[in-house]
């Protein structure tokens, strides 16, 4: 089995509006380790509304990791530095800060929108507590979509846009850029269509990747109080990054997913997600899988709410049960207390082994000054 390592987080959110649609927040997390190790942040982060239709959305980190003084937790990792220090990518008990910022400048109206932004992440940046997949990147991202109104029996609404993004490391290497149109439709009966296309250009491994492209179509329908639907198809070209060396493949994904609402109280969802690469050369599959998740939202009173997640991840061969109970004490103060739990199937075993599982409280409490 694998090694786990205990941990005890906490997690502190304070936020003040003013205006209108504005705020100013301050976040700070912190994880420790019991067997040493320890990850650190602290942000503050805003929005202001002006003018009826711009928006200036911003956030700054600061993060400090203490590394667990364990190089066996890292063996499998290749010999590597990162940072202006040259620190080592073993778990040998480094001490480094670390920094990330994001800012967006956004204008959303009746018929012209547009939004541009910038963030970055430091190579020694961490967020122990929070979801950043990679560091040591730079990018510039923007779009803007024009929105017309036909007042037809079938379209009540649609628009045509642009996205696009350049990325680089702090080393000034080109890392990623993509643009893409896209087209979206808002019909009769609740009903949303969205195409796009996009074209890419990557480097990874040290080998710049052109020739990526993908279209996407997705389709959601609220048709009725007691059922709604989406699904989506995407199919183009993509790195093979597991493979050594790494090639373009060919893709397909899908996704599906179905919200029924039985009884006033109990909401169940469920969607399925599907993943295939190919290798374009023999037609033999790279990569696939598929991702089952089942959502069950039960209100118990007005104040007292249920939700339970389960999810198989076939790609890991993982199972993944979240149960989450909350209590709204008014519309903005809330007590959340949850679970997650993880497991695995391992060779040898007979069923499936519990590999993980966290417990956590949050409160939630609005101040009125």
């Amino acid at each position: 089995s694998e090694r786990q390592l205990r941990s005890y987080s906490n997690i502190f959110r304070m936020k003040r509006t003013f205006g209108e649609e504005s705020f100013i927040g301050l976040l700070a997390t912190d994880r420790r380790l019991l067997e040493g190790g320890s990850g650190s942040l602290v942000s503050t982060d805003g929005t202001f509304r002006f003018l009826k239709n711009y928006r200036f959305d911003w956030q700054m980190l600061a993060s400090h990791t203490g590394e667990p003084n364990d190089t066996s937790l890292t063996s499998d990792l290749e010999p590597t530095r990162f940072g202006d220090a040259g620190y080592s990518a073993s778990f040998d008990g480094e001490q480094y800060w670390g920094h990330g910022m994001y800012v967006n400048f956004t204008r959303q109206a009746e018929h012209w929108n547009f939004d541009i932004g910038y963030r970055e992440f430091t190579p020694t940046f961490r967020a122990a507590n929070g979801f950043v997949t990679s560091n040591n990147k730079r990018h510039i991202n923007g779009g803007s979509s024009w929105t017309f109104y036909p007042n037809t029996k079938w379209f009540e609404r649609f628009g045509v846009g642009f996205r696009a993004r350049r990325s680089w490391n702090y080393a000034g290497e080109f890392k990623e850029n993509y643009i893409g149109p896209y087209l979206w439709g808002r019909l009769i009966g609740q009903t949303f269509v969205n195409v796009s296309y996009r074209v890419e250009k990557e480097r990874f491994q040290d080998i710049t990747f052109s020739g990526l492209r993908a279209w996407d179509l997705f389709l959601q329908s609220n048709f009725s109080d007691m059922m709604s639907a989406s699904g989506g198809f995407t199919w183009g070209r993509e790195i093979a990054r597991n493979e050594e060396p790494p090639i373009i493949g060919n893709s397909r994904s899908l996704f599906l997913s179905l919200d029924l609402k039985p009884v006033d109280r109990l909401i169940i969802g469920t969607s399925y997600n599907a993943f295939n690469l190919k290798n374009p050369i023999d037609n033999s599959t790279i990569h696939t899988g598929y991702i089952l998740r089942n959502r069950i939202n039960f209100q118990f009173t007005r104040n007292l709410h249920l939700r339970l997640v389960t999810q198989y991840n076939h790609f890991d061969e993982e199972i993944d049960v979240d149960p989450l109970l909350t209590y709204r004490i008014n519309a903005f103060s809330a007590i959340y207390l949850g679970s997650t739990h993880d497991m695995r199937e391992f060779e040898g075993y007979s069923n499936y082994t519990q590999t993980s599982r966290q417990y956590f409280l949050k409160v939630k409490y609005l101040f009125q000054l």
